[in-house]
């Protein structure tokens, strides 16, 4: 959350308001966009900049996410703690999966202009991912990065629900609905902004 929060300052997502002596998030802005994505825009009315900033600064919060279980791995190297980078690896994900479904649970349909939380789960996970993929040899690891995420995700899942802890109700056509848009609207204007920001994904040393 602090991550992500940092996303839309780094970002350049605030702008001063000289009126109230504060800073707030620029989600008045248009977004301006191009002839292909006429066809999501005319059965679409969510502000589509400010879904983007959404997902730009949840970029930002898996990359600082990413980081940290990278830093926690190589502490508990350095200090013989013995714990294995697998567990932070599965505490992040579990920790990722519980805030997105408490906000999956207050989500309003059609009326929000963030993306669904499953997509921003499903965004957030695939970014940490490939973060993590870059920086750890499966060989020297012992595991796959991968497997070992889509797993934890899954046990999570199926936690929440035989604890009746709330779901996203995607089994709803109108949740599904909901959520395909976003896809569609994330795929058709994202995807460019997204292979441009990839620059601050971590390398290879």
């Amino acid at each position: 959350l602090i991550g992500h929060e940092l996303g839309h300052v780094l970002y350049g997502h605030f702008k001063l308001n000289d009126t109230i002596n504060a800073i707030e998030e620029n989600a008045s802005l248009v977004f301006n966009n191009n002839e292909s994505d006429k066809d999501i825009l005319q059965q679409y009315n969510k502000n589509l900049l400010k879904m983007y900033m959404e997902l730009n600064a949840d970029m930002y919060g898996a990359v600082v996410l990413s980081e940290k279980i990278i830093e926690l791995g190589l502490k508990s190297l350095i200090d013989k703690i013995n714990i294995p980078l697998v567990a932070f690896i599965k505490i992040a994900i579990s920790s990722i999966y519980c805030v997105q479904n408490l906000f999956m649970q207050t989500h309003p349909i059609g009326k929000s202009n963030y993306p669904h939380p499953t997509v921003r789960l499903s965004f957030l996970i695939d970014i940490i991912t490939r973060q993590l993929s870059q920086i750890y040899d499966p060989n020297k690891i012992e595991f796959n990065i991968k497997e070992t995420i889509d797993k934890q995700l899954m046990e999570i899942m199926n936690f929440s629900e035989d604890n009746k802890l709330g779901n996203s109700r995607i089994d709803q056509q109108d949740v599904s609905n909901d959520i395909q848009k976003d896809i569609d609207a994330a795929k058709q204007g994202f995807n460019k902004f997204y292979s441009d920001m990839e620059q601050y994904f971590f390398k290879l040393f």
